[in-house]
Protein backbone atom coordinates (compact mmCIF):
# COMPACT_ATOMS: atom_id res chain seq x y z
CA UNK A 1 0.00 0.00 0.00
CA UNK A 2 2.89 2.35 0.76
CA UNK A 3 4.30 1.81 -2.75
CA UNK A 4 0.87 2.76 -4.11
CA UNK A 5 1.13 6.03 -2.10
CA UNK A 6 -1.58 5.14 0.43
CA UNK A 7 -0.96 6.87 3.75
CA UNK A 8 0.37 4.57 6.48
CA UNK A 9 -2.78 5.12 8.56
CA UNK A 10 -5.10 4.02 5.72
CA UNK A 11 -7.11 0.96 6.72
CA UNK A 12 -8.15 -1.78 4.31
CA UNK A 13 -10.99 -4.13 5.26
CA UNK A 14 -11.19 -7.86 4.62
CA UNK A 15 -8.93 -10.86 4.65
CA UNK A 16 -5.26 -10.57 3.75
CA UNK A 17 -6.00 -11.69 0.18
CA UNK A 18 -8.93 -9.21 -0.04
CA UNK A 19 -6.60 -6.44 1.07
CA UNK A 20 -3.98 -7.45 -1.49
CA UNK A 21 -6.60 -7.32 -4.25
CA UNK A 22 -7.83 -3.91 -3.08
CA UNK A 23 -4.31 -2.49 -3.10
CA UNK A 24 -3.43 -4.12 -6.41
CA UNK A 25 -6.55 -2.86 -8.17
CA UNK A 26 -6.44 0.64 -6.70
CA UNK A 27 -5.50 3.81 -8.49
CA UNK A 28 -2.63 5.24 -6.44
CA UNK A 29 -4.03 8.16 -4.42
CA UNK A 30 -1.33 10.61 -5.51
CA UNK A 31 -1.90 9.71 -9.16
CA UNK A 32 -5.66 10.10 -8.72
CA UNK A 33 -5.13 13.47 -7.04
CA UNK A 34 -2.87 14.67 -9.86
CA UNK A 35 -5.31 13.54 -12.57
CA UNK A 36 -8.26 15.08 -10.71
CA UNK A 37 -6.49 18.43 -10.28
CA UNK A 38 -5.46 18.48 -13.93
CA UNK A 39 -9.01 17.58 -14.99
CA UNK A 40 -10.49 20.35 -12.82
CA UNK A 41 -7.97 22.88 -14.13
CA UNK A 42 -8.91 21.98 -17.71
CA UNK A 43 -12.63 22.37 -16.96
CA UNK A 44 -12.15 25.75 -15.29
CA UNK A 45 -9.90 27.04 -18.10
CA UNK A 46 -12.24 28.87 -20.45
CA UNK A 47 -9.72 29.21 -23.27
CA UNK A 48 -10.13 26.40 -25.77
CA UNK A 49 -7.22 25.61 -28.05
CA UNK A 50 -9.18 23.25 -30.26
CA UNK A 51 -12.45 25.11 -30.65
CA UNK A 52 -15.80 24.34 -29.10
CA UNK A 53 -16.43 20.85 -27.84
CA UNK A 54 -19.23 19.00 -26.15
CA UNK A 55 -19.38 16.42 -23.43
CA UNK A 56 -21.29 13.51 -24.91
CA UNK A 57 -21.33 11.24 -21.90
CA UNK A 58 -20.09 11.28 -18.32
CA UNK A 59 -20.30 8.18 -16.10
CA UNK A 60 -17.69 8.57 -13.34
CA UNK A 61 -18.60 5.40 -11.41
CA UNK A 62 -21.14 2.64 -11.24
CA UNK A 63 -20.78 2.32 -7.44
CA UNK A 64 -23.26 3.64 -4.89
CA UNK A 65 -20.79 5.96 -3.17
CA UNK A 66 -18.29 8.61 -4.16
CA UNK A 67 -15.32 10.09 -2.40
CA UNK A 68 -15.55 13.81 -1.61
CA UNK A 69 -12.99 14.50 -4.34
CA UNK A 70 -14.98 12.58 -6.95
CA UNK A 71 -18.24 14.24 -5.82
CA UNK A 72 -16.58 17.66 -6.28
CA UNK A 73 -15.36 16.70 -9.77
CA UNK A 74 -18.77 15.32 -10.78
CA UNK A 75 -20.50 18.50 -9.58
CA UNK A 76 -18.00 20.64 -11.50
CA UNK A 77 -18.46 18.63 -14.72
CA UNK A 78 -22.25 18.73 -14.43
CA UNK A 79 -22.30 22.49 -13.81
CA UNK A 80 -19.87 23.17 -16.63
CA UNK A 81 -21.09 20.83 -19.35
CA UNK A 82 -24.40 19.14 -18.69
CA UNK A 83 -26.28 22.38 -18.15
CA UNK A 84 -25.11 23.53 -21.58
CA UNK A 85 -26.59 20.48 -23.26
CA UNK A 86 -29.73 19.00 -21.68
CA UNK A 87 -29.93 15.20 -21.77
CA UNK A 88 -32.32 15.18 -24.75
CA UNK A 89 -29.79 17.30 -26.68
CA UNK A 90 -26.96 14.89 -25.81
CA UNK A 91 -28.44 12.26 -28.14
CA UNK A 92 -28.34 14.75 -31.00
CA UNK A 93 -24.64 15.38 -30.33
CA UNK A 94 -23.87 11.69 -30.94
CA UNK A 95 -25.12 11.88 -34.53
Amino acid sequence: ARLQTFPDEFSFVGSLSDKAILVGNAVPPLLGEYIGKHFCDEIVDTTREHGEGALLSFVPTMSDGMSPALRHTVDLVERTFLNQHPKERQLELWR
